[in-house]
């Protein structure tokens, strides 16, 4: 992992107060470049963010698992023209960048995580 990444992980970790998860391969996929979906996950009062293994081709393309949660949401929903969100069947939220306008600015990308967390809590009281 290069330190730019490192860089972007760690002030991601600090101004959300989240822990980042790294995949079975110890990679740490959470990066913002436009193709891979993050759920949030309220876990013991604080904000989890968890990477899942998806490429934007793989939800196009194939009968992967998140195909149809997030082909129907890219298709229903934005916020700000830059991402969707939606609940998968656990009620975990999965949060897309359909584009990546923030790629190289973290306090961009911060403020728009922030956003989608707010609106998860917003989703989450009218789902439960």
């Amino acid at each position: 992992m290069n330190q730019y990444i490192k860089n972007q992980l760690s002030f991601l970790s600090e101004q959300l107060g989240i822990d980042v998860f790294l995949d079975d391969k110890q990679q740490a996929i959470i990066l913002i470049d436009g193709v891979y979906p993050i759920s949030i996950r309220l876990i013991d009062s604080v904000w989890r963010f968890y990477a899942m293994v998806c490429y934007a081709s793989d939800i196009a393309d194939s009968n992967s698992g998140y195909k149809k949660i997030l082909s129907t949401n890219m298709n229903e929903q934005e916020y700000g023209g830059g991402g969707g969100l939606c609940l998968d069947e656990s009620a975990n939220a999965i949060l897309y960048i359909l584009n990546p306008t923030c790629n190289e600015h973290s306090e961009d990308l911060y403020n728009k995580l922030n956003g989608f967390v707010n609106r998860v809590d917003v989703i989450r009281e009218m789902v439960l």
